[in-house]
């Protein structure tokens, strides 16, 4: 939004490429608007919106009607002000031409039409659309669905994740700024506009809508970038905190080189979630498993040293301890997002989406950004501000609302238990000294549930007492139960279909040999 003001050129009238205000210019493509005879011409329009200040241009730049002199220079003048600031040219004025035509300025670009049903088959406007309007049921933030287009964005695909960030312009985040920013410095409006004239898959006049949009996130990341300027000035935390945002994407391309494959997969997996594809999902089991059992392998066994599941809290043990370990690490963390896409349903895959969940990640330099200054405190000089550290972003995969317990077992035997196989550990006991025989009294000691009344109980005589303490026979996922033979101890995750998370090799181990099916050393 630009303040109005009257453009009233005295003397020669401009002049603007081979645009003649007496009659009518190429670009309007016999148009006649029929309009121009009314008062003194406004620019930019009365408020001061470059749509409304567009369809002005237009109308009286395509009106076959007798205009005052004063008002044709003024509409020059303003023709060539827009073509400047939304970085048109005369054939993008064509197009204008059909944006006032069809009434452009009542529709919103969430009405854009994706013609493509694969996110690297996007057209620059596609990705625009799918950035900034991306459906509900794809669960991904703009730093993850930027992310995962990283190897292909297109120069309008940045302009739609900056205006994400920016939202509708006035005070920034610093927490969102300092992961944009990389991006709002690299926006190349000139870029925009080139890509713009090459998509044809969708009607021309949207393009002139992106062209508006254009000029208003560049008037908001000018804006923006003044504002961190002088937190930066009057706080260095602020400049700490735009430092490690940029210091997380730069490491990207290191981590991209050697996790291709993870990488490769997560690509095919989002746009198979984005557009509810099972053509795109085809053929990712086995891959996303791999990953996990490579990533686990090279996670150090010293790691795990001394984890051991407690009996009596269940949501304490291996895996809980575990989990922050995964989450952290690189290859897992892709490895465990690509593992929960794929097979939402597997327990591992539920389990590692918990924790992968409650942090940015590694998907790309974005997120790796978020992740870099998620894990670091910022403290303000000022005693009364505080820095709210930003929540990961949408993920696109299911989180359980539970949280995931383990449980310990030493191997006896196995055998198959239909699509699974059952564990039967070996018999254990111990022994203490009970009351074996007592006697109750009249005196009312409490009330049950029900509200009867419990009586005293007094113990007449006390024994030794054999206790079995064998657990019950357990079935675990036949995927998972390969890795067992008997002699071992392992640890399950709990789910409807239990897996396998740890194996050691005796019940004296110290430390795990399989960990989700990846041999540790």
């Amino acid at each position: 939004m630009r303040k109005t003001r009257v453009l009233l050129v005295a003397g020669v009238a401009l002049a603007w490429s081979s645009t003649v205000f007496a009659g009518v210019p190429a670009w309007c493509k016999g148009y006649d608007s029929g309009e121009g005879e009314y008062g003194v011409f406004h620019y930019p329009s009365g408020d001061g919106d470059d749509r409304s200040s567009i369809e002005d241009v237009v109308k009286w730049s395509c009106s076959t009607k007798v205009k005052d002199p004063k008002n044709a220079t003024a509409a020059s003048a303003g023709l060539a002000d827009m073509t400047k600031r939304l970085y048109m040219n005369d054939a993008d004025w064509s197009d204008a031409v059909d944006y006032v035509k069809e009434h452009g300025a009542q529709h919103t670009l969430s009405d854009i039409e994706l013609s493509a049903n694969t996110l690297a088959a996007l057209t620059p406007m596609d990705q625009y659309r799918a950035i900034k309007e991306p459906p509900d049921s794809a669960h991904m933030s703009n730093h993850y669905l930027a992310d995962s287009m990283d190897a292909f964005l297109t120069e309008t695909g940045r302009m739609a994740y900056v205006e994400t960030c920016l939202g509708r312009g006035g005070e920034i985040d610093p927490i969102q700024w300092a992961i944009c920013a990389g991006d709002a410095t690299k926006l190349d409006p000139n870029k925009v506009a080139a890509e713009l004239r090459t998509d044809t898959a969708h009607k021309n006049w949207w393009r002139t809508a992106l062209h508006i949009k254009l000029a208003e996130v560049m008037d908001h990341v000018k804006d923006a970038t003044e504002q961190a300027k002088k937190l930066v000035k009057k706080d260095d935390a602020y400049g700490k905190l735009f430092d490690n945002a940029a210091k997380g994407r730069g490491e990207w391309s290191k981590l991209a080189a050697s996790q291709k494959d993870a990488l490769d997969l997560l690509a095919q997996l989002d746009s198979a979630v984005y557009f509810h594809s099972k053509k795109q999902f085809a053929g990712c089991e086995d891959k996303a498993f791999k990953l996990v059992a490579d990533a686990a392998s090279k996670i150090p066994a010293s790691s795990y040293k001394g984890f051991r599941d407690e009996h009596d809290d269940p949501y304490g043990g291996v895996a809980a301890k575990a989990g922050p370990i995964f989450a952290s690490d690189p290859a897992m963390n892709l490895a465990g997002t690509a593992l929960a896409m794929c097979q939402p349903e597997v327990t591992t895959a539920q389990y590692l989406a918990s924790f992968v969940d409650n942090m940015p990640g590694f998907r790309g330099p974005r997120n790796m950004g978020f992740q870099t200054i998620f894990t670091q405190k910022f403290e303000l000089d000022d005693t009364t501000k505080e820095l709210h550290m930003a929540r990961p972003g949408d993920k696109p995969f299911h989180v359980p609302g539970s949280p995931t317990g383990s449980r310990t077992f030493i191997v006896a035997s196995l055998k198959p238990d239909g699509d699974k196989i059952k564990v039967t550990s070996p018999k254990s006991s111990y022994v203490s000294d009970d009351c074996v025989k007592w006697h109750e009294t009249n005196k009312i000691v409490d009330f049950d549930t029900a509200g009867r009344p419990v009586y005293q109980t007094i113990c007449d005589k006390t024994g030794s007492v054999k206790h079995d303490t064998t657990p019950d026979d357990f079935s675990v996922t036949a995927r998972t139960g390969k890795w067992l033979k008997p002699g071992l101890m392992f640890s399950a995750v709990w789910g409807e279909n239990p897996d396998v998370l740890f194996v050691w090799a005796s019940k004296t181990a110290k430390q795990p040999s399989i960990v989700l099916g990846g041999s540790v050393k």
